[in-house]
């Protein structure tokens, strides 16, 4: 089922100028989306009209297809996975050549790799920043941070991350949970094993991968290991008190995501850029925060120099 919200951002005195400029979001109906929409709308400050095509896991990409036919739009923006897939769908069987933008799905640069007309912003917080940023709000040093990855999925993001930490005396120790095998039983295997004796490790970054991170993995393995070291989270959800798994998490400050998407757009529809030149850019604005208990736990102090802009979960 689709939910169809036509807001228009454009007041005009001819019907057929909004028509020309306007965009299409196809999204899910949360509010992380909503906040991420509203944002993006007032960026754009009433220089186009915007058709919201609200999703889920019903939608088929010949609703897409045909919403999209009807809106004509100069841009499609595409919000979160399910979307995404629906949406490039729907493009590829659309006549003409219309430009999108993707975001608020995990592994953008590898989806799109192949992808000439859709450029992105990745949702993930990047290796480098969240385990600097880790490093910066605690007070202590570390030299060595621990990652469990799937080469299928996560190689370049990895070997980026990898590469960033050297330089700032930071050695990235990762583990391919598909090493032995791709099948989840065989992850859960892999996991099992190391994570029962993995050690001298400052901290571990969790990746948000739903194969890394099940349900039985999660219960079995993940939670007992954050009593034995500080994990280095995407999702604030991570820190929360009823979870009590994360010590640290970074994740995306989505108003000000709207903002950067708003950018994108307009360098597409008024400079002309096109989105193979733009590609997938990292997401630019982050929030922190931190577990107190699991801090108290590991003996750890927050700088005090990043207090005022740290969630503290209690």
């Amino acid at each position: 089922m689709i939910k169809i919200c036509v807001l228009l951002s454009l007041m005009t005195l001819f019907s057929k100028v909004a028509f020309a400029n306007s965009l299409v979001i196809i999204r899910k109906g949360s509010t992380n989306f909503d906040i991420v929409t509203k944002s993006l709308i007032n960026e754009l400050a009433g220089d186009y009209s915007v058709t919201q095509v609200i999703v889920d896991d019903k939608t088929e990409w010949q609703e897409i297809k045909h919403k999209v036919e009807s809106a004509k739009p100069k841009l499609i923006v595409l919000m979160d996975n399910h979307s995404v897939a629906l949406g490039r769908l729907a493009i590829e069987n659309l006549k003409g050549n219309i430009p999108a933008i993707a975001t608020m799905a995990l592994n953008l640069k590898e989806e799109l790799k192949n992808s000439t007309n859709i450029s992105g912003i990745s949702y993930e917080v990047p290796g480098f920043s969240i385990i600097n940023s880790f490093q910066y709000t605690i007070k202590k040093g570390i030299t060595r941070v621990g990652v469990f990855y799937r080469a299928t999925q996560h190689w370049q993001l990895i070997k980026k991350a990898k590469r960033q930490l050297t330089r700032i005396g930071i050695k990235l120790i990762a583990y391919n949970v598909e090493s032995k095998g791709t099948g989840q039983s065989r992850v859960n295997s892999y996991l099992r094993k190391k994570l029962y004796r993995i050690d001298q490790l400052d901290a571990i970054w969790l990746l948000a991968d739903s194969v890394i991170l099940n349900q039985q993995a999660f219960n079995r393995y993940w939670l007992p290991l954050s009593d034995r070291i500080p994990l280095i989270c995407p999702l604030k959800k991570f820190i929360a008190k009823d979870m009590n798994f994360c010590t640290f998490s970074a994740f995306p400050a989505h108003e000000e995501l709207g903002g950067q998407l708003a950018e994108m757009a307009f360098s597409i529809l008024e400079d002309g850029t096109k989105p193979s030149d733009l590609g997938v850019q990292d997401i630019l604005s982050v929030r922190k925060g931190v577990n107190q208990t699991k801090l108290k736990h590991f003996k750890l102090e927050i700088n005090p120099a990043t207090k005022s802009d740290l969630y503290i979960a209690p």
